[in-house]
């Protein structure tokens, strides 16, 4: 992946007549030419950028169908109101966010939450318990669509750090919904076939989601064949 990300930055490099709407990648190579960042870091960078871009979508969504599968009365309820769709993707990602933490290096001597803090102490900032602070939620581990602020959760970061991919990933899992709802008249999990997470300390991600989707069009086979899978 460095090979390749590397590759495209030099071609990004070469391309000087790029304006301010050009690709990512022009902007990190300007800043290599004007000496911000080296060569090293903007790879870094980049590499950063498409790693979260699939792993943290690909969560996103396996989260969302899951919810649907589990929630049959929710998913008639978006497909009854198409314009849910996106308070249900910022009320999914809040209660499942697709990384469970991120460390921080404490620089000089404070306190959080009455705890005392020094130089060189680690920090695990768990997105999900900040997501469910009691004082900024109303009935905090449930899945509301009438929150007046459904996007003031911590899974996309917040200041200098929120992620720049946000936008992206709430499109790519509003039009997955959107379709699958759509093309479907109920979805479930089945019986006996449990999901499962993949093992990480980091990522919340299904690694393995089998559901049942029954489509809105007569089967062809004999009428009692099970719906499609």
């Amino acid at each position: 992946m460095s090979a390749y990300l590397t590759e495209h930055l030099h071609g990004a490099e070469a391309d000087l007549q790029a304006g301010p709407d050009a690709p990512l990648l022009h902007a990190l190579s300007r800043g290599v030419r004007s000496g911000a960042i080296d060569e090293a870091e903007a790879v870094g960078i980049s590499g950063v950028l498409f790693g979260a871009a699939g792993e943290s979508t690909a969560a996103l969504i396996g989260s969302t169908m899951r919810t649907l599968a589990e929630r049959p009365d929710l998913a008639d309820a978006l497909r009854s109101d198409p314009e849910l769709i996106g308070r249900f993707v910022e009320e999914v990602v809040r209660l499942e966010p697709p990384f469970k933490f991120h460390y921080r290096l404490v620089k000089r001597d404070c306190e959080l939450a009455g705890t005392k803090l020094e130089p060189g102490d680690r920090l695990m900032l768990m997105w999900a318990a900040a997501n469910r602070d009691p004082d900024v939620f109303d009935d905090p581990d449930e899945l509301r669509l009438d929150r007046r602020h459904p996007k003031a959760h911590m899974s996309f970061g917040r200041g200098p750090h929120f992620c720049v991919g946000a936008p992206l990933a709430r499109l790519e899992a509003r039009v997955v919904i959107e379709e699958a709802l759509q093309a479907t008249r109920a979805l479930s999990l089945i019986a006996g076939d449990p999901p499962v997470y993949t093992g990480s300390i980091f990522v919340r991600r299904l690694e393995h989601l089998p559901v049942r989707l029954e489509t809105h069009r007569a089967p062809e086979r004999d009428a009692s064949a099970r719906p499609e899978q």
